[in-house]
């Protein structure tokens, strides 16, 4: 019996070994495997060629509108205005002359020259054509008078400076012609008349103000040969 005792204890060594390794194997399969963690992908990046000029910018969005811009209010003006005055006249001689005059206003510089003014004020420059009339008497003695009449057509140039919307001040400049003519009466019958021998080239440097109510203007002028008051409206 000695031969099988030996391979009994060879074989029996060799069988233990393929039960332990079989074991092993099993319990391996049995366990799960670690799962990989999840990571977002990467962003897509635009590819850049070297050298290649950068993309252009993405318009913005159209849909929403631009708000609408304020309209500024309009500018007190004198433009298309016309004035009539009665007017004072200091400058003839022996007599005060009593007068009347009109004049249409018409704006060639809206915006004027002073652009740093505050806001409630501007300015603008204009031409004023129009006419004067004055008449001056003299008496000498009983029943003797002596009259002069004088038609005057002339054009302003003035320069309105707007203190706010209602008042502005002005200097002006009249040139004009004047056709004058004179008459010599005795107890009311005219004895004499002729056309008056002076210089016919009128000119007055002159400083004005005018309050504006709506269309309708308030004005007095004052110069080195007349004193003017008025009313004006606008067209």
């Amino acid at each position: 019996m000695p031969v099988r005792s030996t391979r009994l204890s060879v074989v029996v060594p060799v069988l233990l070994g393929l039960a332990v390794g079989v074991h092993s194997a099993t319990a391996s399969a049995e366990q799960p495997a670690p799962m990989a963690p999840v990571t977002a992908p990467p962003s897509a990046a635009p590819a850049t060629v070297p050298g290649a000029p950068p993309p252009a910018p993405v318009a913005p969005d159209q849909t929403t509108a631009a708000p609408p811009e304020t309209a500024a209010s309009p500018q007190t003006t004198m433009g298309n205005t016309v004035s009539a005055f009665a007017a004072l006249g200091y400058s003839y001689g022996f007599s005060t002359a009593l007068g009347v005059g009109a004049r249409y206003q018409i704006t060639l510089v809206p915006k004027g020259f002073l652009h740093h003014l505050p806001p409630q004020m501007h300015d603008e420059f204009a031409l004023e054509p129009g006419f004067d009339y004055f008449h001056a008497s003299y008496g000498f003695g009983a029943g003797y008078s002596w009259d002069y009449n004088e038609y005057t057509p002339l054009v302003g140039a003035l320069w309105n400076i707007w203190i706010n919307d209602n008042l502005a001040v002005y200097p002006k400049l009249d040139v004009g012609f004047r056709i004058a003519s004179w008459s010599e009466s005795t107890n009311g019958m005219s004895v004499n008349t002729g056309h008056a021998d002076l210089f016919p080239l009128y000119f007055q440097a002159a400083a004005g103000i005018a309050y504006r109510l709506g269309i309708v203007s308030l004005r007095a002028e004052v110069g080195w040969e007349a004193l003017r008051a008025g009313v004006g409206v606008t067209l």
